[in-house]
This record gives structure tokens, sequence and C-alpha cells, in this order.
């Protein structure tokens, strides 16, 4: 929303253009004199490198915004999104020297990976860290105001409270009748909305944002109006608030502007690297799990009659129902039960899973401990059914019981293993689980995919909430 200083972009860039320059020299020096590898005298074509590096990295981080975060984003996902850049780039460079100056050593560029990686984290650390201890305002902050009514003014500054540490600075609020909000006394009630010209003025607003009911809008046309000639930016938050079910963007067909209230939460780009990162690494663990999934075939069949695999519908992607594979891990007629182990929690909220449930088998009971069951579901990943990683699959019964805000788990494709998986399992009833799939949704990132995937193995190991 709120694009950082150019100064500060331009600074960024500075600092990791010669952190390349650096790169290159210290891997120079440590492919020519560290005891690791072939010794060498010489490194062939280092100006090559340094100038494919300078170009491949600039060219990357600038496509993803490394240099131009917004305002608001955190020092975490500013961290998530050097990484992906670091990834990315070092991919492409590779790529590109393939291609081109094959002679240089491979040893080479690990360690000019490894040695750019250390250094562009190492001084956004030490940045923010000097900043912080003491006291450094490397920028002016944005000042803003905000102007509105209800639960939408409300709302909007209890969000923008939290935005505090980002250079965000919300001075105080204007109301149609200068009344005060109820329950806002973290910054002052400056009056009302025919102050809006002199309070602008006098406390050098950059950005007004306007919060009113979606009833109020000739409101909005006479505060805009009045500050037409002031240099502010002005922003209006839509009450829209109770009909986002995945999140809103700004979009225009033709002249005509529009707010999607259910866009798509993954971009072309992303849904695209997303599908081929799931057939790859799909098609790859299915023959390694081969051997896996014919053994317990074999044992699910000589245990007990009926099928191998259990085909069950499922809520995937926007709703749309499919059919999600299973190893059979309970008797025939497990459906028809399903009765014996529903109960409630002390809320009321429905749990449909229990430790002890009567229905599964004794091979079901050991595949289940360790996720096995789940394998088939590769099947369903490589048709396009679900991904690699993202919330689970849910039933449509307990979906047709999920209140609004629930639903918004269903903006990306649903996975085999997700951000609840790996941050307690089952052993989190089913309303807590939604606020991981929404915090999966809102910071989805290639990396994020990765980091679940890498510590996947370890939970099931563990054998957390699995049963």
């Amino acid at each position: 929303m709120f694009s950082r200083n150019a100064n500060l972009s331009v600074l960024y860039f500075v600092l990791d253009f010669f952190s390349i320059i650096a790169a290159v020299f210290l891997a120079t020096f440590a492919r020519l004199y560290l005891p690791v590898g072939i010794p060498l005298a010489e490194i062939p074509w280092q100006t090559n490198l340094l100038l494919a590096a300078l170009f491949v990295y600039s060219l990357v981080f600038l496509a993803l915004a490394v240099y131009t975060p917004d305002i608001s984003t955190s020092l975490n996902e500013e961290m998530l999104s050097l990484g992906t850049g670091c990834i990315l780039a070092g991919l492409s460079l590779t790529g590109m020297l393939y291609f081109t100056v094959r002679e240089t050593s491979r040893l080479y560029l690990v360690e000019f990976f490894l040695i750019h990686i250390i250094l562009v984290f190492a001084w956004r650390i030490i940045f923010q860290a000097t900043k912080k201890v003491f006291g450094l305002q490397i920028i002016e902050p944005m000042r803003l105001l905000l102007a509105g009514s209800g639960e939408n003014a409300v709302n909007t500054i209890e969000k923008l409270n939290g935005l505090h540490t980002t250079g965000l600075q919300l001075l105080g609020y204007l109301t149609p009748n200068a009344e005060p909000l109820p329950n806002i006394d973290i910054i002052p009630n400056l009056g009302n909305f025919s102050d809006a010209p002199r309070v602008v003025r006098d406390l050098d607003i950059h950005n007004l944002i306007i919060a009113l009911p979606s009833k109020d809008h000739q409101q909005t046309e006479t505060l805009v109006s009045s500050l037409v000639e002031s240099p502010c930016n002005l922003w209006v938050v839509p009450d829209y608030y109770n009909l986002m079910i995945y999140g809103a963007q700004v979009r225009s067909l033709g002249a005509l502007p529009m707010i999607s209230l259910r866009a798509p939460t993954l971009t072309a780009s992303q849904r695209l690297v997303k599908r081929l990162f799931d057939l790859l690494l799909g098609s790859i663990m299915l023959i390694l799990f081969s051997p896996i999934l014919l053994l317990v075939a074999l044992a699910i069949r000589l245990e007990s009659p009926g099928p191998i695999i259990f085909k069950q519908q499922r809520a995937g992607e926007n709703g749309r129902l499919f059919g999600m594979f299973k190893f059979r891990s309970m008797v025939i007629d497990a459906e028809q039960r399903q009765k014996e182990v529903l109960h409630h929690d002390n809320n009321g909220k429905i749990l449909y899973k229990d430790p002890e449930d009567p229905r599964i088998t004794q091979i079901g009971r050991i595949i289940r401990r360790m996720s096995i069951d789940e394998l088939p579901q590769l099947f369903n990943v490589l048709r396009g059914d679900m991904s690699l990683v993202g919330p689970r699959p849910e039933l449509p019964w307990l979906v047709a019981m999920y209140e609004p805000w629930q639903r918004k788990r269903f903006a990306v494709p649903q996975g085999m293993t997700g951000w609840w998986q790996v941050n307690g399992r089952s052993d989190k009833p089913m309303h807590l689980n939604t606020e991981y799939d929404i915090y999966y949704i809102q910071n989805y990132s290639l990396l994020l995919d990765l980091q679940i995937m890498v510590r996947t193995p370890w939970v099931i190991l563990k054998g957390l909430g699995a049963f």
C-alpha cells in the first residue's frame, strides 16, 4: 500500500551491488587458498562471473521487489523475500553460465552463492539492529490521519496501529460530528470532517485514510472535495469486511474500476511455479515410495476384506468436490459408524477425530501413525486435484458447518501437508486449524512451501497428533 522511500531503495540496491562484488572476490580467495576441491593456480572467467552476477541478481531482485518492499512488510517477510530472490537468482545465474561460460568451477559457484547469501542477510540484520539500538531514523515516518466512523473506522485504526513499528505514524482521527470512536484511546480525536484541511496542513499529513460505512457515500465525496488542493494522498477503505471471502483486490475492466471480493490468491506465475513444483517433486516421491505402496497394499489385503484404496469426497480449492485417495485404514462400514466418534469441545465445536477410534484396523493404526495412509494422494497431486503443500481437503459435511471466515482456507489448492500439520497436526480441533491455514494463505511463497516440506518428515517421525 505505502511503498518505501526511494532513497532507502537506492541504499538497498547499492549495498546489494557491493555485496555481489565482495562475494565474487571472497569466493575467488576461498577457491584458491582453502583446502577444498582440486587445487587451482588461478580462477578463469572471474570478470565474466562478476558481470553476469551483477546483471542477474539485480534483475531478479528488482522483479521480486526486494529493493522496494512495502512499508508494512515485517523483517521476517523481508528476509523471506530476500531468500527467495537469492535462490531464483542463483538458479538463473547457473543456467546462464551453463550456456555461456561452462568452464566456471562448480565449487567456485557454490562458494559464491553461500558467501553472497551470508553478506546480504548480514548487512540487513546489522542495519536493522543499528537502527533499533541507536534509534536511527533513516527515513521520515509516514504521517497518517484517519477520517471515519462506525465499525469500519475502528477496524482500520486497530490494523494500522499494528503497523506502528514499520514507519507509519497514525496521528489521530476525525469523525463526522467530532464524536469519539468507541474503545479507541490509542490516538486522539482531532475534530470533525470540516477540520480536515486545517489538520492535514498543521500536522503535515502524508496520507488521509477514509473509513466510513458504505451508506455514507455522500460524506466521502464532501470530504474528498474539501481536500482537492491538499498535497496529501487520499485512500478509501471500503466497508466490505463481511462480504470478503478470500480478500479484496482492485482491478480495472476497461475503464471501469472494480473491487474483487473473491480474487485468486495466487498470481498466474505463482500458480505455474507451484504446479511445476508439484509435478516434479510428486513424480520423484511416487517413484521413491513405490516399494512402500506395494507392501502396504499387500498388508491391507491380507488383514481384512475390502478395497485397498479408499476414495472419499473432499472439498478442494474454492470448495470444489473431488475424490481423494487414501489407503483404507478402517473397517468397511466406517462411514456408517461415523456417529460413534463424533463429540464436541467446550465451545460446542464439533470434533470428529478420536485417538481411540474403534473403526481403525491394526494395519490402519500403524500407517495412520506414520501418515503412510496419505501416500496415494500423490496421484491426486499429479492429477491436479491437490498440491503437495496447502490446507488439508475437508469433508463436505464439515464444510457445511463452517463460519464464513473459515471458508477463506479454500483460496488456494488444498495439500497433502501444510502449515497446520507442521505446527500441531490433528491434536488441534478443526476450528483452530483454520487460523493456521489462513496464515499460510496470507504468507504464501515457494520458500514457505519448501520450509513446510522439510519440516513434515520430522513431524511425522514424532507422531504428533496423528491418529
